[in-house]
């Protein structure tokens, strides 16, 4: 199903003891997308059985076609979603612990209480410099979604080339790969790292369901990626 979940299978013994439903497109780490119709769908059963749901939109502008869709486009959402940005991506702060959440006023509200008894904030330092990127760094912005895609394409292109099935990337700096018949994600991955020196992460640790992909990163250059799918090619599966 593309990896969306099907909000029409859950049970209602599920739904009924439902406070949050949290969501995360564009999704790490299979890459997909969501849109207009999937949350509208997800919006309908907040409203029917009361929850909230948290929309993690870590990876809002590493896309490569068209832009994510919010959630809070959709009329009278902001009473039930919230949505978590990161700039760690955006603006290569990894590691900088900075992002924001944007919601209806209760939600950021109850949001705010939370996170005043956990911490103090990230340093001031930061939240200026995360908050100057937001105002005036969009053309660095649009330049590290354009360098991923690239990496994205040259990485797909390379790997379904060689007989892999992946799914083809529309987001986010992750490729969702297809483990060769046999294997699962564990065995695939040391296979990797031993006779190839690459490292991907196995699919297992995001659940069993995961168990038959590997998921690798697209974050370095591309002479590197050329050289890993050289690696690759001559593996025996």
């Amino acid at each position: 199903n593309d990896f969306l979940p099907d909000f029409d299978t859950i049970p209602e013994n599920v739904y009924s003891r439902t406070k949050l439903m949290f969501l995360n497109y564009p999704n790490n780490p299979t890459s997909a997308c969501a849109d207009f119709t999937f949350f509208e769908k997800a919006l309908f059963y907040a409203e029917k059985y009361d929850f909230v749901i948290v929309q993690d939109m870590a990876y809002s502008e590493i896309y490569f076609y068209e832009p994510p869709v919010s959630m809070l486009e959709i009329e009278g959402a902001k009473k039930r979603v919230i949505e978590y940005y990161s700039l760690s991506k955006t603006y290569n702060m990894t590691g900088w612990r900075i992002g924001f959440a944007a919601g209806g006023a209760e939600l950021i509200k109850g949001l705010a209480t939370v996170k005043d008894n956990m911490d103090s904030g990230p340093f001031t330092a930061i939240q200026e410099t995360a908050a100057f990127a937001l105002y005036n760094c969009g053309e660095e912005s649009a330049g590290i979604r354009e360098l991923y895609k690239r990496r994205a394409e040259l990485f797909y292109k390379g790997l379904t080339g060689l007989g892999y099935e992946v799914l083809e990337p529309r987001a986010t700096l992750y490729l969702w790969i297809k483990v060769p018949e046999g294997y699962t994600s564990m065995q695939f991955s040391s296979k990797l790292l031993d006779e190839a020196d690459i490292v991907m992460t196995p699919g297992i640790g995001f659940g069993d369901s995961a168990d038959s992909y590997v998921r690798i990163a697209l974050t370095v250059e591309e002479d590197r990626i050329n050289q890993a799918l050289d690696r690759i090619s001559k593996l025996k599966k």
